[in-house]
């Protein structure tokens, strides 16, 4: 089937074609896209290809060196960003008129959310569900450096993440903090030893989160650069317990395995990490009626448990 060239003036089938560009070029080539797009290799082949006869440009190249933007890829990339954003702002600015909210909440935490019992999502999801039946809520789970990209590039809305080196056009509010050691598993050799020195704590192998510990490395006293490495607080924990690396980890979410004698904690005198973690929004978003009901939601359950 022949695609019919750009005009000039957008289409629908140009926005869903942008859009899956987009998807590729975030996920780092098109067979890692297949799950971030819910779609398959052969099909991501064709929509860029045919993105690329409709505007009349080589986007990508891909072969043996891996998966690469030309120039001309990169400009599409970028003001295909700002029209994506542009969409999802108008979308959210016009979904409330009238006295019925509708569209969609796309809504992103950090992993293990769940071990921070002052951060009541649960509790605002319900309210807000309740205020909005009509509103599609989506939620992932995804690292904090991917939420930021993503509200920055309007896919998403709001997001709950560790709060580390704010970015321009976005706002944030800081809810909560956790304290973090580091930890060995039963069978390490620093489990049972009494006197563990400063300099044991360098010379181990360390497991880490893949997506923050080369950003973040300096940040956090006693890492190393991680010889393994896990996306998710359970993969650290499941390397811990082989007994061959340390690990960091917030205490709410290792105590329970302290108690049961499979961790340890190495030195919190030392090896203490304070994380705070924060609501972040696009400021381009400040008027968008689905995104503050949402967070007035959020923000009457985290006064109620104040």
């Amino acid at each position: 089937m022949n695609t019919p060239g750009f005009s000039g003036q957008l289409a629908d089938i140009d926005i869903r074609l942008l859009k899956v560009f987009v998807g590729v070029v975030e996920a780092g080539g098109f067979t890692p896209a297949e799950a971030q797009l819910g779609i398959a290799r052969s099909t991501i082949s064709t929509h860029i290809a045919n993105l690329e006869a409709r505007l009349g440009l080589t986007l990508c190249r891909r072969g043996r060196g891996g998966f690469a933007l030309t120039q001309e890829g990169q400009l599409v990339y970028r003001e295909a960003l700002t029209l994506i954003e542009a969409l999802t702002a108008f979308g959210e600015r016009i979904s409330g008129v009238g006295n019925r909210l509708t569209g969609t909440l796309n809504l992103a935490v950090i992993d293990g959310i769940l071990t921070l019992p002052q951060v009541r999502v649960s509790e605002a999801l319900s309210q807000f569900r309740a205020l909005a039946p009509d509103v599609h809520i989506k939620l992932s789970v995804l690292s904090s450096q991917d939420m930021e990209r993503r509200l920055l590039d309007g896919s998403l809305q709001v997001a709950i993440l560790g709060l580390h080196r704010k970015k321009a056009g976005l706002a944030y509010r800081e809810i909560a903090q956790e304290v973090q050691y580091v930890y060995c598993g039963r069978g390490h050799p620093l489990f049972d030893k009494k006197q563990v020195s400063s300099s044991d704590l360098t010379a181990h192998d360390y497991v880490g989160l893949s997506h923050e510990d080369l950003p973040h490395a300096t940040e956090r006293p006693y890492r190393t650069r991680p010889a393994a490495s896990a996306g998710n607080l359970e993969g650290i924990l499941l390397l811990l317990e082989t007994g061959r690396f340390l690990g960091r980890l917030p205490t709410q979410f290792a105590d329970g395995f302290v108690e049961k004698g499979t961790l340890r904690a190495l030195r919190p005198d030392l090896t203490r990490y304070d994380q705070s973690f924060a609501v972040a929004t696009p400021v381009s978003f400040q008027n968008a009626p689905v995104l503050n009901a949402f967070l007035d939601c959020f923000e009457q359950e985290n006064e109620a448990r104040d």
